[in-house]
């Protein structure tokens, strides 16, 4: 039996042991994590783009685990949501609206990078996943009062409740229908009328030299529908990249999220791309929430952020205290008395029975016709008047019976003596 014991343990033990190295296998991967995460160090995350903007001393990096309205912008601040689907502007978002608008009156600069897709064949029917687009392209030059479609510089920004994302920016999607390239891969070409002033200010850094082309990874194209967006990259005729001043901000798209994940910085790493879209911030926020890694306020939150690390080792010894309190009594235990019977505890009893229980316990047979008479002097005998020759042959058949030695003592028959003096008519 002992030895069945010793090997049950071992293998409960070992049990336990594979599980935490499993558990921590995945979290050392992060692949528990949505794709293009900053906590993923697998190929699909982008944990090695985090890491490498902390080991920089000018920039100050941070995750951003709260809803996007929780985002405080400012002329410093560049925000990257990776991995983020398109269809999320083809919706009322307004968390992210809010965060746009934030950084239209604040300043600083939204970087938004869409998951990848694949591309649309050409005997594909059209559907919701093909017709992306928020309505028919307008026709060049045609941006005026009449046409809603493609809003004018002055309205831009002033989206009533309920609209769209992609509208609120003048923008539309689709997928191409061009062939990829080896690998699956498209070939982004640099557009040759990039203005100077994109994303670089006037007292800020020379402006990086941006690749003549790159590889892209999605067939997602973009259309924009404003004047103030500016292509950067494009694949045959579909930007891919594109830029726009909004207010003192200003938000750049990406169709393809792999430029950031951890296999492109090992094997198709563009730099003068990536420090092109951190140049002139200091501050780098990487949101986590559009990936649904929402971080809730908690008991334990609230007690590390105001301090609170005693709090719960007092409610553990209150517990502790509370438990030894309803288990142990703290009155001693009284010598020459039996344990009291289970019926006596009963809560179905009236009140006479529960105060002859109470008599019993705290009073015994020998002692309970003397403290009887003791409380009839104080009460029962001033009351009735009691004349003085009765009181004193009750008093003294209370003395005899208190000399009287153990047995020889009965209290049935001195209270049945003390009843019938009492019960005595006065002689006329």
């Amino acid at each position: 039996m002992h030895r069945r014991a010793i090997l049950l343990t071992a293998v409960v033990l070992a049990f336990g042991l594979g599980l935490f190295k499993l558990l921590l296998l995945r979290f050392e991967a992060g692949d528990i994590y949505p794709a293009y995460s900053s906590l993923r160090s697998d190929p699909l995350g982008t944990k090695a783009f985090y890491t490498a903007l902390r080991n920089l001393e000018t920039l100050t990096v941070e995750r951003h685990f709260q809803p996007g309205d929780k985002i405080v912008p400012d002329a410093g601040l560049v925000v990257f949501l990776v991995g983020l689907p398109y269809q999320a502007l083809n919706q009322d978002d307004p968390e992210l609206l809010h965060l746009i608008r934030g950084l239209k009156q604040a300043g600083g600069r939204l970087v938004l990078a869409f998951y990848p897709k694949g591309p649309k064949r050409k005997e594909q029917a059209p559907g919701p996943e093909t017709e992306q687009k928020t309505g028919p392209a307008p026709p060049e030059g045609s941006c005026g009062k009449k046409n809603k479609t493609c809003p004018s510089r002055g309205t831009a920004g002033q989206a009533p409740p309920g609209i769209k994302l992609a509208e609120y920016l003048g923008l539309a999607f689709d997928l191409t229908l061009g062939q990829a390239g080896k690998g699956g891969k498209f070939t982004a070409v640099r557009e040759d009328t990039i203005p100077p002033s994109t994303l670089a200010d006037s007292t800020a850094a020379p402006a990086p030299e941006l690749p003549p082309s790159i590889p892209w990874h999605s067939a997602l194209v973009l259309e924009p529908r404003h004047p103030d967006w500016r292509v950067i990259y494009s694949i045959p005729k579909a930007p891919v990249i594109i830029v726009r001043k909004l207010g003192k901000g200003e938000i750049v798209l990406l169709s393809d999220a792999f430029l950031f994940s951890n296999e492109a910085l090992r094997s198709e790493r563009h730099p003068a791309l990536l420090a092109w879209l951190l140049q002139g911030k200091s501050r780098v926020l990487f949101g986590e929430f559009h990936l649904g890694n929402v971080q809730s306020m908690g008991m334990v939150d609230l007690l590390i952020r105001y301090r609170l690390y005693g709090l719960l080792p007092a409610l553990v010894l209150l517990g502790v205290l509370l438990v030894w309190k309803n288990s142990t009594a703290f009155l001693p235990r009284q010598k020459g008395r039996s344990a009291p019977n289970s019926n006596e505890y009963t809560s179905n009893r009236d009140y006479t029975q529960g105060l002859i229980s109470l008599l019993r316990r705290h009073i015994s047979s020998k002692d309970l016709l003397s403290a009887g008479f003791q409380e009839w002097l104080k009460s029962a005998a001033a009351g009735r008047r009691v004349p003085p020759e009765k009181l004193e042959k009750i008093k003294g058949l209370m003395t005899e019976h208190s000399q009287s030695p153990g047995r020889a003592a009965d209290p049935l028959q001195t209270y049945c003596a003390v009843s019938k003096i009492l019960s005595e008519r006065k002689k006329t």
